[in-house]
């Protein structure tokens, strides 16, 4: 400080603002240099993605691209071939109009990605999060596939639900979707509904958990092409002979993962043994790790798989979502209730809360505890018949709960 005192005093204030001027001019010109050596970085990066964008599920590709999905950028890998809007689908005007009519402006980094790969009729591996728009980054290209009668292999020949195994009352789809819940089963086949009917698109929707006739039933009146289900009850009418796969030249796996945390690897190989050779495989999954690496290896062609890694999720690991924030709390057992009292009330009163408890036994008292103490709650568990469930779900969706407690 002193030596800055006496190299001031000795200047003239000509002298010092000159100095000054100069300095600022020096820190400006550091600036910009560190500015054009990192363009000049991310140039050469962008060289390189550009290079080979295209992996198979055989071999493993290093390079990273960016691309993104309401303003923030998301690292992607695979899928060389990319539709940034819906303009660039083949998808008929109906379903544009659709798309446009539920609000989107333009495709999802996954949809950008897959629909491409899906149309052209390779099977595919979609690693990307929950929330990403998978559902219809799988639907729409089965949609167009089957209204222009582009079918896989030896399926091309016959574009009707009707099944290759002489009975007409069976039905025999033309696409799979496999769910590992409920829930995400009636969500898919809600969009299913949404975006199919504008061209015909018949679909139908099996679970456990409701009666098995009155499901026969509805599939032999609507003889669908698109069929959602969970693995146990599929494999439960494929054991009954009321649904044929054999001519099925789609299968769709959602969230892959949890179908195979949920063990139900045993059932997932029955139902791809049943289904034709030539058929093509979209498997969706938000996480990579070696156990969904080898079942998908035994599910998909060797040499005609593509990979699409969206958010960085291609390193096996589970990520977490950049857009939710988290608080952790510590607290004993006997203080969680008070704690968690204190976190609602202060809380919007219009705000939608889901509250996870780890039995079904804690999610009734949790649920039944805050509604004596004045919140509106409803219980979502395995225990719950499928019809009180959907109620739950429906009352929390339409605002008419503002809490749901759940496993």
């Amino acid at each position: 400080f002193s030596s800055k005192m006496s190299k001031r005093s000795n200047e003239s204030d000509v002298e010092y603002k000159a100095r000054k001027k100069q300095k600022k001019a020096k820190k400006e010109k550091k600036k910009l240099s560190k500015r054009q050596k990192k363009e000049n970085k991310t140039a050469t990066d962008n060289d390189d993605n550009q290079h080979d964008d295209t992996t198979h599920h055989d071999k493993k590709s290093k390079d990273k691209s960016s691309g993104g999905g309401g303003g923030d950028e998301q690292p992607t890998k695979g899928g060389g071939v990319s539709w940034n809007s819906f303009s660039d689908a083949p998808f008929a005007k109906p379903i544009q109009q659709a798309l446009l009519g539920a609000g989107f402006t333009e495709p999802s980094p996954i949809q950008a990605r897959a629909w491409p790969i899906a149309i052209a009729g390779k099977d595919l591996i979609a690693v990307a999060k929950t929330g990403s728009g998978k559902t219809l980054g799988f639907l729409l290209p089965v949609f167009h596939r089957i209204s222009t009668h582009d079918l896989p292999g030896t399926s091309a020949s016959s574009s009707s639900g009707s099944n290759s195994n002489g009975n007409s009352s069976t039905p025999s789809p033309l696409c799979l979707v496999l769910s590992p819940t409920r829930e995400l089963a009636i969500q898919i086949h809600g969009e299913c509904v949404k975006f199919g009917k504008c061209i015909d698109i018949r679909a139908e929707c099996v679970y456990g958990g409701t009666n098995v006739p009155s499901q026969i039933k509805q599939l032999k009146a609507t003889d669908p092409q698109v069929v959602i289900a969970t693995p146990g009850r599929l494999c439960d009418l494929l054991d009954r002979k009321a649904l044929y796969l054999s001519g099925c030249p789609f299968v769709i796996l959602d969230e892959s993962d949890r179908m195979l945390d949920m063990g139900f690897e045993k059932q997932l190989t029955t139902v791809m043994n049943v289904l034709p050779t030539d058929r093509q495989t979209l498997f969706f999954t938000a996480t990579w790790p070696k156990a969904v690496r080898r079942v998908a290896e035994n599910f998909l062609r060797k040499g005609e798989t593509t990979e699409v890694f969206i958010g960085g999720a291609g390193d096996g690991e589970l990520a977490a979502n950049k857009a939710v924030t988290q608080t952790f709390i510590e607290a004993q057992d006997d203080q969680k209730d008070k704690r968690l009292y204190e976190l609602l009330c202060g809380l919007d009163e219009k705000a939608s809360i889901v509250i996870f408890a780890n039995t079904k036994r804690r999610v009734d008292f949790v649920a039944k505890t805050f509604w004596q103490e004045g919140f509106s709650t409803v219980a979502v568990h395995g225990d719950k018949p499928q019809h009180e469930r959907d109620a739950s779900l429906k009352k929390f969706i339409n605002k008419q709960t503002s809490i749901m407690v759940a496993t």
